[in-house]
């Protein structure tokens, strides 16, 4: 099964990502809907652990522009979003609302493969589990119910609603791959604010040059291995923790991706380690839920 899974994502080059969100209906019939959202990207996909029964994939924007006069500038080059897929995975990191994540443990998984994605500063952005389907044509993933903070996209733009709830369907085809996301928005711990489509597809390009990207994780992976490692521990605590938006009034992919570039001119392993762990230890909050309870008795 997990060769199967390996053809049927890792077709290595690059691809043409483009994005689209569209909301759908509200919660009354006076509600505004947002206009759609739509974006797109030029992507590679770098293997970044097969082993028996996980796999883990980096994804890799490279993007070329062109100025008013008609030059083309770049590449540009950053780090993208990650995935990672385990087989019969029985803990679930689930997002639960304002900024609060918690392990949930599930017994009825056999077969089953879960999909963690990643933000792009390797912070977690959701989790669920589902089965693969192969027919004639086209292989099929669909997800469980899955809760998710709000995207970047709507981050600094809507306060009406702090969690998303919805399945996500995962389909490879011949010329690539298709996410399809059906959401909820809701506002925690109950309030159903309204719902969105959202589509993103993953078509293979061809002759295209992936040294940019290639140049660029050989240069930072040992930075960012440093920070998977650091993450992996905190899920592995099994215990609820929140993530703050800022710390001094910087996100936290500004301070990684910071880092990161220090790293790919000294090499300082030592270095990274520190300021890697001090990092995210800037933006965590251990046991949110036991803090909040303890705070609202004192108060």
């Amino acid at each position: 099964m997990l060769i199967i899974l390996l053809q049927l994502f890792i077709k290595i080059g690059l691809y043409r990502a483009n994005f689209e969100f569209t909301e759908i209906f509200g919660s009354s019939p006076n509600y505004s809907l947002d206009n759609p959202y739509k974006s797109w990207g030029t992507e590679t996909i770098m293997v970044i652990q097969n082993s028996e029964n996980f796999i883990s994939l980096q994804h890799i924007l490279v993007m070329y522009m062109k100025d008013k006069d008609g030059n083309v500038k770049g590449p540009y080059v950053q780090k993208h979003w990650r995935q990672d897929w385990s087989y019969e995975d029985k803990k679930i990191l689930e997002f639960q609302g304002k900024n609060e994540w918690a392990v949930k443990r599930h017994e009825n998984v056999k077969k089953s493969w879960s999909q963690a994605v990643y933000q792009v500063d390797d912070s977690p952005r959701y989790e669920s589990y589902g089965i693969w389907v192969h027919e004639d044509g086209v292989s099929r993933w669909v997800s469980k119910s899955t809760n998710r903070p709000l995207p970047r996209r709507e981050h600094t733009v809507r306060d009406d609603y702090d969690l998303l709830k919805g399945v996500n369907k995962i389909s490879i085809l011949p010329w690539g791959w298709v996410m399809e996301e059906n959401n909820d928005k809701i506002q925690t711990p109950k309030k159903y604010i309204g719902t969105e489509y959202g589509l993103a597809r993953y078509q293979k390009i061809v002759n295209y040059d992936l040294t940019p990207a290639l140049k660029y994780w050989q240069s930072s992976k040992g930075y960012w291995d440093l920070v998977r490692d650091r993450w992996n521990r905190t899920i592995s605590y099994d215990v609820n923790f929140c993530l703050k938006k800022y710390y001094n009034k910087s996100p936290l992919f500004i301070y990684h991706f910071s880092q990161a570039e220090s790293y790919q001119k000294e090499k300082d392993i030592v270095k990274a380690k520190n300021e890697v762990d001090q990092t995210i230890n800037n933006f965590i909050i251990n046991n949110c839920s036991s803090n909040k309870a303890e705070a609202k008795i004192k108060h």
